[in-house]
């Protein structure tokens, strides 16, 4: 699966029509149809999403489709009987909206499982990452477990890479504050109140980008979207965060990467430790 040149903006479709002449444009259209388009390392399916010089565009073979078993782009890094460890890709959510069902991540480790144990397994979420976040995320194979791993949840040692805008005011840090969530999903950061909760974060700047620079991140507590606020907080939003403050995109996604997990086994109490390393894109900002 090698990158596709792009040599001029223009929409999905018609870059992929001009890139492969000798099919027909329903042919080209079943990329799309089927999961098959990479843009950028994330899963594309929209006809008229536009391309632009830069980009990183891959067509899956059929063999290379045939052999995802409807995981589509998501790399399971870890199983056994009672976990499934993957690399979320960026765009995909992680469960069920009222308006996407069948699109997430959470259907796709069902659907895997249901094929490979013919109906006996299923999968329970321990913990959630936004849409355009990427990176390590942990299901559980039995509610049991699943409460189990919920319960130590601020035992995990989770670390994140994210590429923020400007810099921020010390090369190392940690930022608290209290953060309250309103009714439709939204957080924020202030004083303590009655319906507030505390988030401790540690920054660590790894690399100047330019206008941008890539940090690693740990989660002391575990919040909503609280790397997004405390980086807001400190004047560096993350790059692509127009919620948070953000005032650049640069490459069409979140720049936020769940990079290493670290936690006891629910039943062995074998300590398990998992890394990524951050997507090259985040390291060609500038």
């Amino acid at each position: 699966m090698q990158p596709l040149p792009v040599t001029k903006a223009m929409p999905l479709l018609k870059f992929l029509e001009a890139t492969f002449p000798d099919l027909s444009r329903t042919e080209v259209k079943r990329f799309l149809k089927y999961d098959s388009v990479r843009l950028n390392g994330r899963s594309v399916t929209q006809f008229d999403y536009r391309v632009k010089p830069g980009d990183d565009i891959r067509v899956l073979t059929k063999g290379e489709t045939r052999g995802l078993s409807g995981l589509g782009n998501v790399h399971i890094i870890f199983e056994d009987n009672a976990l499934l460890v993957v690399n979320k890709p960026p765009g995909l959510l992680t469960i069920a909206t009222q308006t996407e069902k069948e699109k997430t991540l959470y259907f796709r480790l069902n659907h895997y499982l249901r094929e490979k144990t013919k109906g006996k397994e299923r999968v329970f979420v321990v913990h959630r990452l936004d849409r355009e976040v990427s990176g390590l995320i942990v299901f559980a194979k039995t509610e049991e477990l699943k409460l189990k791993l919920q319960k130590n949840w601020n035992r995990f040692e989770k670390i994140y890479y994210a590429v923020v805008e400007g810099a921020p005011p010390k090369n190392s840090g940690v930022v608290q504050s209290f953060i309250t969530e309103d009714r439709i999903g939204n957080a924020s950061s202030g004083p303590e109140t009655r319906d507030s909760k505390e988030a401790i974060t540690h920054y660590e700047v790894l690399q100047s980008l330019g206008r941008y620079t890539l940090i690693q991140i740990q989660l002391e507590t575990g919040r909503k979207n609280q790397i997004r606020v405390h980086m807001n907080d400190i004047g560096c939003p993350v790059a692509g965060d127009d919620k948070y403050g953000a005032k650049s995109n640069p490459i069409d996604r979140l720049a936020l990467h769940a990079a290493k997990i670290r936690f006891a086994h629910p039943v062995s109490g074998e300590p398990l430790a998992f890394e990524l390393p951050p997507p090259a894109l985040f390291l060609k900002l500038r």
